[in-house]
């Protein structure tokens, strides 16, 4: 009997352990609206992106902070 709650209890105390580590799910974010257009130009040397005033103040908004935004990237990573 004893050698019974004993397994029990350490079963119980193990499992506890395996889901104490696990991270809360990540906040939801408003997605931003914003239009992709991809221009081929042969004579060109390099690529760039361009990304409008109005989309890249949506993404670095503060209400935004969250697995979408970009609130923890800083400008020379954008």
């Amino acid at each position: 009997m004893k050698r019974t709650v004993l397994i029990v209890f350490i079963a119980l105390v193990s499992a506890a352990a395996l889901f104490a580590d696990e991270a809360p799910p990540p906040a939801k974010a408003k997605p931003v609206k914003a239009k992709i257009q991809i221009l081929i130009d042969p004579e060109a040397k390099d690529s760039k992106i361009v990304i409008s005033r109005e989309t890249l103040e949506a993404l670095l908004d503060p209400e935004n902070a969250g697995p979408v935004g970009l609130s923890g990237v800083s400008r020379s990573q954008t």
